[in-house]
């Protein structure tokens, strides 16, 4: 993953570097030889001449782009020079192969009419990288790849456009081995698939695709980010495994491995054709979708987050974005990996942390995931695809038993907020279930494996010493809550201690009562936990990170 203020690219001087200056046309055959060097490329490949890019059309080059050059991420430098790496992941036309790429430009002494002041005057991060694909794609198949990162350091030089060719040593994954799943792939119908049997379909988002599996289906493939991500990678293959019998938690169907079955590259979860619900909200903007309809998605969401809870996870990252609706018109919860919040989500308890600049991610947990399920619901309930952004009161046709449960979400006293399991208990008992007519019997969850690790209460204020609580399977039947809330802590699960540096984003997101959100400007966030999804390829990046 990016680091912050870290070089955008390897030290060409290093000993696994490989490095070429010379004209892009020729290069790739001319770079320095090292001990590690990729393996010499076919030069018959070299002389793409006849499928240049001069004979392409733009639509046709557009439909290339979409089959094999997909922006995962992109990156600005904290110090704030005009600098840019972007992540790509790149799949040579003919092959099965998944090549990660990052491709560093540096504007700062870009000459007029060369590739990166053509670059540098785009608005899209994922025009800019087709532009640099359209301009190198004649040369891609001459590249000696690496097997894990390559980084392209786009130059020009005396109006000649150079490409440096390295391994990127930062961005290099410990790929866990699959042994560490092994009580996963005991499930009966788990999947175990070597990444070059997928068939790429299409790129959905960030680090994520659609694919089939031949004899099996279509899946969702999730890789895991970069570096520093594959303890969370492990946490949400087992909280998805864990609470699989829960129909509002997405379903994790098998792993990805590498080429030789060896190491866990990414997760097969179920396919959910009608998208993300913040697309939903944000097409029907000017066609209001049906109360049945969303009240529905608000129970699900509920009885995930109660689920979660119960199994002893936390989701950390409950937005619009991050539940999608299947088939069936159910809503479901994804991502389940403690990543923490996007700017504008945060509770107001961590608004004085992240201004002081306090690591907060061993504050994400329980009362934290209520919260941003407090913001889903508002948004369900008013039909609005970004609550961090406006200030808007509920309508009054919504029912006040939903603004009660609403506002027991969003209780500025972490205290004060309620569990999932009693929110999904105020549900009146008669709303359809799955877009029928059917009513809902609130089902009952076992523990899918052993029972979770005991959640560490984290005193705070005058509390003294820790409390050991015992995490329990989530039954919405229940006289007692399952977990419990002691004092001014919060619940947390394992800890993470990525750390990000985030400017210009929304910040300070209160509640005032049921009438909305104000928006707050924080011009500098340390915010302790994982901020890698706030850029992710598509038309709403954030920058400074």
């Amino acid at each position: 993953s990016p680091q912050a203020g870290a070089p955008d690219a390897p030290n060409p001087d290093e000993p696994d570097a490989r490095q070429a200056d010379a004209p892009v046309d020729t290069l790739f055959e001319n770079a320095a030889a090292t001990q590690d060097d990729p393996p010499a490329a076919n030069p018959d490949t070299a002389d793409a001449d006849a499928a240049s890019t001069a004979a392409l059309d733009e639509i046709a080059l557009r439909e290339e782009i979409d089959q094999c050059w997909h922006l995962n991420l992109s990156m600005n430098f904290r110090d704030g020079s005009p600098r840019e790496k972007f992540f790509v992941t790149y799949l040579p036309p003919g092959t099965r192969l998944w090549r990660r790429v990052t491709i560093s430009i540096d504007y700062r002494k870009c000459l007029p009419d060369s590739l990166e002041a053509d670059v540098y005057s785009l608005h899209y991060k994922k025009d800019k990288v087709a532009r640099v694909y359209a301009v190198i794609r004649a040369s891609l198949p001459a590249i000696g790849w690496y097997d894990e990162v390559t980084n392209l350091k786009i130059e020009t030089v005396k109006g000649r456009l150079n490409v440096h060719v390295t391994r990127d040593v930062n961005e290099i994954i410990a790929y866990p081995p699959l042994a560490l799943f092994a009580n996963l792939t005991t499930a009966s119908g788990f999947l175990t698939v070597p990444e070059p049997d997928l068939h790429f379909m299409s790129h959905l988002s960030g680090f994520v695709y659609k694919v089939s599996v031949p004899d099996h289906g279509i899946y969702v493939k999730k890789d895991i980010p970069g570096p520093d991500s594959t303890d969370e990678f492990v946490y949400e293959a087992n909280a998805l495994h864990d609470l699989r019998a829960c129909p509002n938690i997405a379903t994790i169907a098998g792993l990805v491995l590498d080429a030789e079955a060896a190491v866990v590259k990414g997760l097969l979860i179920g396919y959910a054709p009608r998208g993300a619900l913040v697309d939903i909200l944000d097409d029907a903007r000017r066609s209001a979708l049906p109360w049945s309809r969303r009240v529905r998605w608000a129970r699900d969401i509920v009885r995930g987050v109660a689920a979660l809870h119960g199994g002893g996870f936390v989701q950390g990252d409950l937005t619009l974005s991050n539940v999608v609706v299947d088939a069936q018109d159910r809503a479901l919860i994804i991502d389940v990996n403690r990543r923490g919040c996007p700017l504008g989500w945060e509770p107001p308890e961590l608004v004085d942390k992240i201004r002081a600049g306090v690591r907060v991610g061993l504050f994400i947990g329980v009362r934290t995931d209520l919260w941003q399920l407090g913001m889903c619901l508002w948004a369900i309930g008013v039909g609005c695809a970004e609550p961090e952004r406006v200030e808007q009161p509920f309508e009054e046709e919504v029912p006040e038993w939903y603004k009660e449960i609403v506002g027991k979400c969003l209780s500025r006293e972490p205290r004060e907020r309620v569990e999932a399991a009693e929110l999904f208990r105020m549900f009146p008992p008669d709303i359809p279930d799955e877009g029928t007519d059917a009513k809902i019997t609130p089902p009952q969850w076992v523990p899918a494996s052993l029972p979770p690790p005991p959640v560490t209460y984290q005193p705070q204020d005058d509390d003294e010493g820790s409390i050991e609580l015992e995490s329990r399977a989530y039954d919405p039947d229940a006289d007692e809550d399952p977990l419990l809330s002691i004092g001014g802590g919060t619940l947390d699960g394992p800890a993470h201690s990525n750390v990000r540096s985030v400017t210009g984003g929304m910040g300070d997101v209160l509640f005032s009562g049921l009438g909305g959100f104000a928006a707050h400007g924080i011009e500098h966030v340390d915010s302790g936990f994982y901020e890698r999804s706030l850029s992710v390829g598509n038309e709403n990046e954030h920058e400074g990170i």
